[in-house]
């Protein structure tokens, strides 16, 4: 009976949690985090680069079996891993990925000192 008891327990507070992410399995460094109800595939690259200025950049490619309207945020981090002041990329935002269609997000780091970055998914 005890474990029974247990188990429900369990069993209720994984269900409250909060939203699960994931990473997807294919990005490179484990930078990309997707909410559980999204697919894993719906991130076909992921590219950086450094440019001109000194600054990392990223090219992420969305895309989708439906239409579905997702959010995103992005979160840069230092050498150490700590994550750096961000102004323009604070909030969530949102988007919309029609089916069968790539979707593209660009972003350019705000500081030279970013060395790294995250980027989360949700359902909207």
């Amino acid at each position: 009976m005890r474990y029974v008891f247990l188990l429900a327990c369990i069993l209720f507070f994984s269900a409250c949690s909060g939203v699960t992410y994931t990473p997807a399995p294919h990005t490179k460094h484990d930078r990309v985090f997707i909410d559980s109800s999204l697919p894993k595939d719906i991130v076909k690259n992921l590219r950086e680069i450094k440019n001109l200025n000194g600054l990392l950049e990223f090219d992420l490619i969305l895309r989708s079996s439906t239409n579905r309207d997702i959010i995103y945020k992005v979160t840069w981090l230092d050498e150490n891993g700590l994550e750096l002041p961000n102004v323009i990329d604070d909030e969530y935002r949102t988007i919309r990925i029609l089916a069968n269609k790539d979707k593209r997000i660009k972003k350019v780091a705000q500081h030279k000192s970013a060395k790294d970055f995250k980027i989360y998914i949700q359902r909207k």
